[in-house]
């Protein structure tokens, strides 16, 4: 027999930020992180490893930081532990790139190990688990967390804003773990105009957008987007932490009542479709329609901007 398992209602509950910002050197990525960060969270940390440049940032944005001087994982969670503790709201991760490739990273332990004579899989079994671990003390912090991560960069050639070709720097792969940024809710590239494209995002309204130099318009989206649902109700006592508390029917909690409106939005097709939504988003909860009603709008926009398209096109083949 295998061991009991209890299902519950899914619902949408308030949540906590977890961002990855990759970018090239030069792309912004301490400064957006910051700026970010300030604006979801009064108290912000930042763990330091890029030797103290975030200060330049003092004058600009209210935080304190702490510097790591060697990098390895177990010291990012000490960190990450130390900064809950004292009742940090948003904690800021510059860079979490070392953990991987810097000074007593999880590269160097792994050849630290080999150079004894082990093999490089007895090493990686054996320096896996911290990395997981830094992993896990990210994505359950009850505050705020955004990691930065640099890119691998190289050169080749573009086209200017006049279409003359020139020589640009890009980003390509984050210096990490394959595949680590995917552990985040939202993660995104930042170039070296500073703009940032969110390449990956489990909020509808967010994904594949492009913001120019991001700060407070996409703070404010974000604090909307993460205060969404209804708070998770507080076990009762003596039910024991991480313990599965089974519903009755009469208290399981309904979804976010936005949720049908956003899947209209998104297959909304002609203007009548938008028109046929409003009256259900004009319904929605005051909270709700702040963080629904700009992704309406900008729908609103590219059915329009499609139909007055189309209408050319055919005027075009008309004549």
């Amino acid at each position: 027999m295998g061991s009991e398992v209890t299902f519950i209602r899914a619902a949408r509950r308030p949540t906590k930020l977890r961002l990855a910002l990759c970018g090239p050197s030069g792309s912004g990525k301490t400064y957006t992180a910051l700026a970010l960060a300030t604006g979801l969270a009064k108290r912000v940390a930042l763990i330091d490893t890029e030797y103290g440049s975030s200060e330049l940032y003092g004058d600009l944005f209210p935080f304190d930081r702490c510097v790591l001087e060697t990098f390895g994982p177990e010291g990012y969670v000490g960190a990450i532990h130390t900064a809950e503790q004292a009742g940090y709201e948003a904690i800021v991760i510059d860079s979490l790139s070392h953990a991987w490739m810097g000074r007593g990273g999880t590269l160097e332990q792994v050849d630290h190990v080999t150079a004894s004579g082990k093999s490089s899989h007895l090493a990686w079994s054996k320096v896996t688990p911290a990395l997981n671990a830094l992993v896990d003390a990210m994505v359950r912090s009850p505050a705020h967390v955004i990691a930065t991560l640099r890119s691998k960069t190289e050169h080749g050639v573009d086209h200017d804003d006049k279409g003359k070709l020139v020589i640009r720097r890009f980003g390509l792969a984050p210096v990490q773990r394959e595949g680590l940024e995917y552990e985040f809710d939202l993660g995104g590239e930042l170039d070296l105009e500073h703009r940032l494209t969110l390449s990956k995002s489990r909020a509808p309204g967010l994904a594949g957008r492009v913001f120019e130099k991001p700060g407070a318009e996409l703070a404010g989206e974000l604090t909307a987007w993460l205060a969404l649902g209804t708070p998770r109700p507080v076990p009762p006592s003596g039910t024991g932490l991480g313990q599965a508390i089974p519903w009755s029917p009469g208290a399981q909690p309904e979804p976010s009542v936005s949720q049908p409106v956003l899947a209209r939005i998104e297959a909304a097709r002609t203007p009548a479709d938008l028109n046929s939504i409003l009256k259900a988003l004009q319904a929605l909860p005051e909270a709700e329609q702040v963080v629904v009603r700009p992704i309406f709008n900008r729908r609103k926009n590219e059915v329009l901007k499609a139909a007055q398209q189309a209408r050319s096109k055919a005027k075009a083949g008309a004549a």
